[in-house]
């Protein structure tokens, strides 16, 4: 933002977990940002969170899994994907299990953490969500370590389908998000910001409207997992 202000850059593409800094509510200038809510005035490409979250808990339940549980980087009202598997799980008639481990936690602490959040409850869960596919990876070294067979004794689906960890884990079954097509909307967002020199808003103080997030399918990717 700094750099911003200071004409060091033309506009901001942010993708970052930094939306604790106070300053976007009130920033005038062109920035646009990917799977963040850091003000209701910038524009937020993102894919439907909602969706993914339920269409891999739907999976869970038609595959056989009784007590499917949630892990995640953090758990609130605006995490999508925790929001999706929520409405499966109520649908279902049953209660939701969410674990978290803060997502900037370094390694091989995040490990540590995820695997003793899932020893606290290895005898309930048969099943995890996980809303990343690293951390999905992570959940599969625990369920090796606890000797049960995926999928028959416990499935496992993740969220991103990137192409590294496809090629990492091919076997993984995911919820894909068309990240070219996020990324290209918001490029081409901002830059029509930047050429049109239309300020950004500052937010609920100078009567800016809020703008809806722009939203993309999500693809299921079936894998040996689930």
């Amino acid at each position: 933002l700094t750099q911003l202000r200071g004409n060091r850059v033309d506009g901001i593409i942010s993708g970052a977990h930094n939306d604790s800094i106070p300053e976007y509510a009130t920033i005038r200038l062109p920035v646009v940002t990917i799977d963040r809510e850091l003000a209701p005035h910038i524009p937020n490409f993102r894919a439907d969170n909602v969706a993914g979250g339920r269409v891999a808990t739907e999976l869970l339940l038609r595959r056989g899994a009784r007590r499917p549980a949630l892990v995640t980087s953090r758990s609130s009202a605006r995490n999508g994907r925790e929001l999706g598997y929520r409405a499966v799980m109520a649908e279902a008639g049953l209660p939701p299990l969410v674990a978290t481990v803060e997502f900037h936690t370094p390694e091989p602490e995040r490990t540590r953490l995820i695997h003793a959040a899932l020893d606290q409850h290895a005898g309930e869960i048969d099943a995890v969500f996980a809303t990343d596919d690293l951390t999905a990876g992570t959940v599969l070294e625990w369920v090796r370590g606890t000797g049960r067979r995926v999928p028959e004794a416990f499935k496992v689906v993740g969220f991103d389908g990137t192409e590294a960890i496809r090629s990492a884990m091919p076997w993984l079954t995911t919820v894909r998000q068309p990240i070219e097509q996020i990324c290209l909307s918001a490029v081409d967002a901002l830059l029509e910001r930047i050429e049109q020199g239309v300020p950004q808003g500052g937010g609920p103080d100078d009567g800016s409207a809020p703008v809806p997030p722009m939203e993309f399918p999500v693809t299921l990717v079936e894998g040996a997992t689930a």
